[in-house]
């Protein structure tokens, strides 16, 4: 009896992790070949429910975990990049998108799990390219996935004839509403527990299709690992905002509405199932299961759980203001969340390193943030020089405000990329991104801090008593527009990520150099004549040097796109 028991734990526990990591795999590797598409489609969500729906379906799709899709959402409202209601709407998406596992094990590749991961893992020793490396790493989590699905199935059937097996497996009787209930428990605990609705939906289908359980219980298994998830978006918000709370909290709510909604029509619900399976296999060819207690449990489990997540979506749906309205309820707003202490304050979360290719897409909105930023200061410095000896107090505040604000947000960004380094699946294509992103928030951070110089000095001019001369004052407006023009086409290089812009960017700034050498050969030749002040001619000075070193640096965040 002790090794029945041996052997049934080593398959069980085997069989799970293998299966876990084969879905660990095929997301990494899927999530690797939609590369940004992933980001866009993350990044369309407007305030159309359906849309944002659609790009829930996507999204967890490609990454074959509802859990992973809601801790990234989770960190995109802490991160203030999307709302609660644009979140809750993906997450309806996103329990529809958690169903691909489900008809992925309906294809019964079991006995060719092995077989597949092998293929998988050659591929993926002896593989050069990335993409094929990509390839290797789908196939092999394929092949973990059902060859996992395939020993915890065969580690069940010595106990088919244990009694007192039968009578725990009794239990989850589900053709009772009180059964279905506790079976419905049943999943939502033990997926809290493993943290993945995909291996407990895999889990139920391979017990109903080996005997063990009746396909209710499994149905009501499924049911319950739906809501179960929503425990490891819930442990994602511990330290959060309220804002990502109410996001865990809503994902909760919508998988517990769509549970009440079809408890009372469950019985119903699972033979509607099971009849529909019967047509799909008839049409299909697909052999009957002489062993389950319906003759398609696989088909059946899979259809079950893809209607109840497509209808409970479209329940939910046109409840979402409501949902939002409930949950400001619970949670509601403080005075201290809308107050902000900074004027650029980043948006970033650690929580979002999971994913790379959406950090690098958030890490790349605060870059291009950052440059807006220096053009807000620019603007302000050339306020200050127009109003001379009158002064600009606001402007000059605002300056020295945004460039400590520049001074944090390039340290934010700056350990928020390091930490991909560290990230599971990080491409070669990604690590460069994120050598780049970290250059050009030092780049930008730099640019900040020559403005800062360059207000200072006139500042100095100004403290002095003195002015500068009409010509000079043309000559700083001019290198104000100047800068700022290369401040708008780096920005817009940085946006559309084409190289091929540069050239077009080094030709600006050395006209830009050019400019502020002939403003020094002129400055030099009006002090000859005037014999203006020391502190007038050497303070103009260092501002023309604040301004070259500007356009240096905008050059430099440019080249960053060069490999």
């Amino acid at each position: 009896m002790t090794a029945l028991w041996t052997s049934f734990a080593s398959a069980l526990v085997g069989g799970l992790g293998l299966f876990l990591l084969g879905m660990r795999l095929l997301a990494e590797g899927t999530r690797a070949f939609s590369g940004s598409r992933l980001t866009r489609l993350v990044s369309a969500v407007a305030g159309n429910r359906m849309l944002a729906a659609l790009v829930g379906v996507g999204v967890t799709a490609a990454l074959q975990s509802s859990s992973a899709t809601s801790v990234m959402l989770v960190g995109f409202v802490n991160a203030g990049v999307m709302t609660l209601s644009q979140a809750l709407g993906v997450l309806m998406g996103a329990n529809v998108g958690a169903t691909v596992t489900a008809w992925i094990m309906t294809l019964d590749l079991a006995r060719y799990g092995l077989l597949i991961g092998g293929v998988g893992a050659l591929l993926f020793v002896f593989a050069r390219r990335e993409r094929t490396r990509f390839a290797a790493k789908v196939t092999l989590g394929l092949g973990l996935l059902f060859y996992g699905l395939q020993l915890m199935g065969d580690g069940f059937g010595p106990l088919q004839e244990n009694e007192a097996v039968r009578a725990a497996l009794a239990r989850f009787d589900a053709g009772t509403f009180p059964g279905f209930l506790a079976a419905l428990g049943a999943g939502l605990a033990a997926t809290a527990v493993i943290q993945s609705s995909g291996a407990m939906v895999g889990i139920a289908m391979t017990l109903t299709a080996g005997g063990f359980i009746g396909y209710p219980a499994a149905v009501a298994l499924a049911l319950g690992a739906d809501v179960g998830t929503t425990v490891t978006g819930l442990v994602a918000c511990i330290g959060a905002k309220r804002a990502a709370v109410r996001t865990a909290l809503g994902n909760t709510l919508i998988r517990v509405v769509g549970v009440v909604v079809v408890l009372p029509v469950a019985g119903p619900f699972v033979r509607f199932c099971e009849s529909a399976a019967g047509s799909i296999a008839g049409s299909l060819d697909v052999a009957a299961n002489p062993v389950a207690s319906t003759p398609y449990p696989l088909l059946a489990v899979a259809l079950a759980h893809t209607l109840f997540n497509v209808g409970t979506t479209f329940v939910d749906l046109p409840l979402l203001p409501a949902f939002v309205r409930v949950l400001q309820g619970l949670i509601p707003v403080t005075p201290d969340e809308r107050r902000r202490t900074r004027r650029h304050e980043t948006h970033l979360d650690a929580r979002l390193v999971e994913q790379p290719e959406i950090a690098l897409a958030e890490a790349r909105r605060e870059i291009a943030a950052m440059g807006r930023t220096c053009r807000v200061m620019l603007a302000d410095l050339h306020l200050v020089v127009e109003a001379g000896r009158k002064g600009a107090p606001r402007a000059e505040e605002e300056v020295f405000a945004l460039e400590n604000d520049l001074d944090l947000a390039q340290k934010d960004v700056s350990e928020f990329v390091t930490r991909l380094f560290g990230a599971e699946g990080l491409s070669g294509e990604e690590a460069i991104r994120v050598r780049r992103v970290l250059r050009q928030a030092d780049e930008y951070e730099s640019v900040s801090d020559y403005v800062r110089n360059a207000l200072k000095a006139f500042l100095k001019i100004r403290n002095a008593g003195e002015t500068l001369s009409a010509a000079a004052l043309g000559e700083v407006a001019e290198l104000c527009d100047k800068t700022d023009e290369l401040l708008r086409v780096v920005a817009r290089t940085l946006q559309r990520d084409d190289a091929r812009e540069v050239p077009m960017v080094r030709v600006m700034s050395e006209r830009h150099e050019v400019y502020a050498k002939a403003c020094r050969a002129a400055h030099l030749e009006r002090v000859g004549e005037a014999c203006g002040t020391p502190v007038k001619s050497f303070v103009y000075l260092d501002m023309l040097v604040a301004f070259r070193r500007m356009n240096d640096h905008l050059l430099n965040i440019a080249e960053t796109l060069k490999r």
